[in-house]
């Protein structure tokens, strides 16, 4: 626990929740389509 006078040197930048979420259902979409297929010739 940091006490009075403590300083944090390392920090990291906050988490946008739009992009995990965007990711997400980005994947999730990836996940149901089945794999492409060369068209036939």
């Amino acid at each position: 626990m940091l006490k009075n006078g403590d300083r944090l040197r390392l920090t990291q930048s906050a988490v946008v929740l739009e992009n995990l979420i965007s990711q997400f259902l980005f994947n999730k979409a990836a996940e149901g389509k089945p794999e492409a297929k060369e068209p036939a010739k």
